[in-house]
């Protein structure tokens, strides 16, 4: 079983007009998911509090790089206001990133991919109704992201410090935002799974690194991060 991968690195710049076509799709169906949200859904009960009271409440929840994220763009005031739909709009440029390095992972170079890359991340139920929410639909992009390119780390590219890197954004991830873990090792068993045949790397040793990678961010995120 071979896999698309470099046996050493891969550049992802300087982008090519194929990536930058990507993008742009990426972008276009972006737009077309968050948009009717932003205008037809009305704030959910989280918003509307977050909007009266300006709390953050994130830490308590195990996703402290979220309240830090929101923190520092708040300048380390102890309220966070977000209006709608600003929340939505944060989100285009995670979601077309996303579908760009998903592009990659799977060695899809087609400019229509990267629009149904957005489809596969971004235009399921979950992802939908995550991204109604204002605040939290930046973080859920941002976790995915983070998953994304752990994965682009762990499939692109080899060697002991791809695999540190791994660990480490999917424990960023996790601390952000849990459920978006699912990213992670979905894409890379994609990867596997449907492999473009144009290296010699051993899918199973991948997929060894898969394993090893999540268990042990799950271990630090479990007794390093989310016991504080």
């Amino acid at each position: 079983m071979t896999i698309a991968a470099s046996e050493h690195s891969v550049s992802f710049w300087p982008l090519t007009s194929r990536d930058r076509g990507q993008l742009v799709a990426a972008l276009w169906v972006g737009l077309l998911l968050v948009v009717p949200l932003a205008l037809k859904v009305p704030m959910f009960i989280d918003d509307f509090g977050r909007s009266l009271s300006g709390s953050y409440d994130w830490s308590k929840d195990g996703r402290p790089l979220a309240e830090l994220i929101y923190q520092t763009l708040m300048l380390g005031s102890d309220r966070v206001v977000l209006t709608s739909p600003l929340g939505q709009l944060l989100c285009l440029p995670g979601m077309a990133l996303s579908s760009l390095l998903l592009c990659r992972i799977v060695g899809h170079r087609a400019v229509w991919a990267g629009a149904l890359a957005t489809i596969f991340l971004f235009g399921q139920p979950y992802a939908l109704q995550t991204l109604s929410y204002s605040f939290d639909s930046p973080l859920m992009v941002f976790a995915v992201l983070l998953c994304l390119g752990a994965g682009a780390c762990l499939v692109l590219c080899s060697g002991p410090r791809s695999r540190i890197a791994s660990v480490a954004l999917v424990v960023c991830s996790l601390a952000t935002y849990q459920p978006a873990n699912s990213a992670f090792w979905i894409v890379v068993l994609m990867a596997l799974l449907f492999p473009d045949g144009t290296t010699e790397r051993s899918g199973w040793r991948v997929f060894a690194d898969l394993v090893a990678c999540q268990v042990l961010a799950l271990l630090i995120y479990k007794y390093g991060v989310f016991s504080q």
